[in-house]
């Protein structure tokens, strides 16, 4: 899938961003905010518009991944391809991946982070900081407001093969995990 250069997915990059200056005091090079409609299409605002001709260019990651999830904070690592892990590290500096997804009625928002290859930190970074994270969710909607609604405007219809997404081989480890301690916990309490 190609979008023309002047796509406001690919022109507001810039202004985001500046947006996301804060992030690289924490070695943060990344940072997405997208919107899943429950029709197929997308809103969104990237920092790095060369990752998201990429995406879309290889039709990569399928949304199946994100419309099967439940709420919650995922690793790139368990819920992404292969591929899409390995290309943003090796091709775009953009690793360690994680992201926040949030359930709507209508749509699904995803709030994904990345650092560097060199980047000392480790994931446990981001679990030892949410609060820290979730306060630039925040401040990045607030400060976004009206680039996110020219998104919305600008929405991306993605291709069928985008929508389909076999997501049990990155699930099955984190939903048996799920359920024995759902399991374990109800009965303790």
């Amino acid at each position: 899938m190609k979008l023309p250069d002047k796509h406001h997915s690919f022109v507001s990059s810039a202004e985001v961003g500046q947006i996301c200056k804060p992030l690289e005091q924490l070695n943060m090079n990344f940072f997405n905010r997208i919107r899943f409609y429950n029709d197929g299409s997308i809103a969104i605002l990237t920092n790095n518009a060369k990752w998201l001709n990429h995406c879309l260019t290889h039709e990569r990651p399928r949304e199946g991944n994100i419309m099967g999830l439940q709420q919650g904070i995922y690793l790139w690592q368990d819920i992404l391809e292969t591929e899409v892990v390995r290309d943003a590290k090796n091709d775009f500096n953009i690793c360690k991946g994680i992201q926040f997804l949030n359930i709507e009625e209508n749509y699904r928002d995803v709030f994904a982070f990345g650092s560097t290859i060199d980047t000392d930190f480790t994931v446990s970074f981001y679990f030892n900081n949410l609060d820290l994270l979730q306060k630039f969710i925040l401040f990045f909607n607030e400060k976004s407001e009206k680039l996110f609604n020219d998104a919305n405007k600008s929405r991306i219809i993605t291709p069928k093969i985008m929508k389909i997404a076999d997501i049990k081989p990155h699930l099955s480890k984190v939903e048996r995990i799920n359920k024995i301690a759902r399991k374990h916990f109800q009965a303790e309490l």
